[in-house]
């Protein structure tokens, strides 16, 4: 990239970057090399690109030490408002690449979406740098970008490093983003980033580049996510629950004369007013189909469909918006899977494992692919502490291991998996993994870059979105190799009379018109969520879930099902139990008649009540807008209702 002085970036729908660099003009001080194009640059730039153009419309931007910047430049070309930086010398080329592009300093006023750019000087570790950076966040950023910026000084170390990590974290609020990407030169440099890194920041998260072009796809540039995410005080945490309850219109009414206490959250959850908006708003304001016309309303309902598909990839982390691929639920997406890449990759004697605990949903399905192809299942059991048998798994994988399919969290159980321990098995023999993650994404941040899976599922319901949507989120790689599964409109590319081509993902995998006010619910639900801040609602629910244990634990002849939330990965906010010598129906029929609704059955989970010598349990389930009231209410109406049993005789 060095050779040339001008060098043109053409992004996938068709919009070409201008870039000069000039590495001889602009000397660097040690490196002997100046304001060039490097390869961390241009993945930096290839991830960004990889992005629907709306995600970054109207967002505040800044590019630190960057040279021509060229990610700063496509950023701002696909409508954001960038602050491009480095040091004075190389101002005068950032400007010129800023005009060579038809950019303009103020927003508003381009034809890229109303992007704009601005070059400003800013050197880290400077005297006074901090200054500078306290300037440029005085209006919020939302968006970080710095590539290839930490370099080997004298003896092999970077003390401009920890300058830079701080001129980070001097940026960033507690939504913004700040994207990483430079190239190994040196494991000194890399520890160090990764020390300060974990210092400043709650969270720092390497990024999958498996939906980047291959080209991009090297082992020696990395690029990470950091975020400086803050811990709500004990304070916030406590109001939190009457805030959002106030917010979910049918949790204020009466049942059977009594205020409802909603405990069957992990059945399905409530909807606050902003979904139920955002679906109404579609029906009275905007109702089209999607993707098929180009008149207004057709063109708004579009928008707002994939802008929903971009906000549950930015939910879970996921690297693109075309790994999110709608569903009516995440039994279909788990049906998806089965249905393509199963058939298409188990043979006779390949082997699945799957636990006592699995969901139906994530049973049956693969019962059949066994049944069509001679492929074996395996099952793992429970520890004394009743949480999955990660330790049987390893010593189950082997060579004819192929697929390992997991809750993520039990929805009976409400243990926690250890992912990272099952992805580790998975890959030493070659397997894939997919999550059932639907008691994890609406609970806790779910970050699917990190966890390691190659597929997870979710439904809207659980997560105050609307019924008859889910999703299932794959590797790319692995969705482009997965053929159709329902055929029809919209999954097509070209169709003749006697054969078909078929679109890429997802677009392959949605056949006919979608359920466009669901999706559009769920994206809300997304919004409403991420409003509140996933670490807030795991800390909230991780509380109330402790109460909920420890009230229920404390009462005379009751039998909770899974691990103590002291469980090195604690518990989730649902409680599965039994009243010694009463049948769970009847049981959860009394707390109906007090106004508390729980669940009563096998909860979809036959073989794991099998396995606990049970044939049902009553199921209380937490939600963010569960309170300790409600927990309260729940046990004054339990221990009424054991009472009851004793006086009349039938315990």
């Amino acid at each position: 990239m060095h050779a040339a002085d001008q060098i043109d970036v053409e992004l996938d729908d068709g919009m070409t970057v201008m870039v000069k660099q000039k590495p001889r003009d602009i000397p660097a001080t040690r490196m002997g090399v100046g304001a060039c194009l490097w390869e961390g640059e241009l993945l930096l730039a290839a991830y960004l690109a990889a992005q629907p153009r709306h995600r970054y419309i109207g967002q505040r931007a800044v590019e630190l030490g960057s040279g021509p910047g060229l990610a700063g430049l496509m950023l701002a070309m696909l409508g954001a408002q960038v602050v491009i930086t480095d040091k004075d010398v190389v101002l005068p080329l950032i400007q010129e690449n800023i005009e060579l592009n038809g950019l303009p300093s103020t927003p508003g006023t381009s034809k890229h979406c109303g992007g704009s750019a601005m070059a400003e000087e800013l050197e880290w570790g400077r005297e006074g740098y901090m200054g500078r950076v306290a300037a440029l966040a005085s209006t919020p950023v939302d968006l970080v970008l710095a590539a290839d910026v930490t370099y080997v000084d004298q003896d092999g170390q970077s003390p401009s490093t920890e300058h830079f990590v701080q001129t980070c974290k001097g940026l960033c609020g507690p939504q913004t983003v700040c994207l990483v990407s430079f190239e190994l030169r040196s494991s000194q440099v890399k520890e160090v980033f990764l020390r300060e890194s974990g210092r400043e920041f709650s969270r720092v998260e390497r990024l999958s580049k498996s939906a980047l072009p291959k080209c991009y796809q090297v082992e020696h540039i990395e690029l990470y996510k950091l975020q400086a995410v803050e811990a709500p005080s004990s304070q916030q945490l406590l109001e939190l629950g009457e805030r959002v309850r106030a917010e979910v219109p049918v949790l204020h009414q009466l049942v059977h004369g009594h205020d409802l206490v909603y405990l069957d959250n992990a059945a399905t959850s409530q909807k606050p007013r902003a979904v139920l908006d955002a679906m109404n708003a579609y029906y009275e304001e905007y109702n089209s189909n999607v993707h098929r016309g180009v008149h207004s309303l057709s063109a708004r309902a579009t928008d707002a469909y994939e802008a929903a598909r971009h906000k549950v990839a930015a939910f879970v982390n996921a690297a693109t918006d075309r790994e999110i691929v709608f569903t009516r639920n995440a039994s279909e997406a788990i049906n998806l899977v089965a249905y393509t890449w199963g058939l298409n990759n188990l043979k006779a004697g390949d082997e699945i494992i799957l636990s006592v605990a699995e969901h139906h949903s994530n049973l049956v399905p693969w019962q059949l692919v066994a049944e069509r192809t001679g492929a074996v299942l395996k099952h793992i059991g429970l520890t004394a502490q009743q949480e999955l048998d990660v330790e049987q798994l390893k010593s189950m994988v082997n060579s004819r291991t192929k697929l390992i399919s997991l809750p993520h969290v039990s929805n009976t159980l409400g243990c926690v998996l250890d992912v990272p321990a099952v992805v580790a098995a998975a890959r030493s023999v070659g397997a894939k993994v997919l999550l059932d993650a639907c008691q994890s994404v609406p609970h806790m941040p779910v970050d699917v870059q990190t966890l390691g899976a190659d597929w997870i599922v979710a439904s809207s319901h659980k997560m105050m979105g609307p019924t008859g949507i889910g999703f299932l989120w794959g590797r790319y790689d692995l969705l482009e190799s997965m053929p159709p599964w329902m055929g029809g409109g919209e999954m097509i590319q070209d169709v003749f009379l006697d054969h078909s081509t078929y679109a890429a993902p997802p677009m392959r995998f949605e056949a006919g018109t979608p359920a466009i006010a669901e999706a559009i619910g769920l994206g809300a639900a997304c919004d409403y969520l991420s409003s509140i801040g996933m670490d807030t609602v795991h800390a909230y629910e991780d509380d109330i879930g402790t109460y909920l244990y420890n009230q229920l634990a404390a009462v005379p002849k009751v039998t909770i099902y899974g691990p103590p939330p002291t469980a090195p990965r604690g518990r989730a906010a649902l409680a599965a139990f039994n009243v010694e010598g009463l049948h769970a129906t009847d049981v959860s029929t009394l707390l109906d008649n007090a106004g508390v609704a729980v669940r009563s059955g096998h909860h979809c989970t036959q073989p794991l009540h099998r396995f606990l010598g049970v044939p049902a349990s009553a199921r209380a389930s937490c939600s963010v807008y569960t309170t300790r009231a409600d927990v309260d209410a729940f046990i004054a109406a339990l221990k009424d209702t054991i009472a009851f049993f004793e006086e009349v005789g039938s315990m």
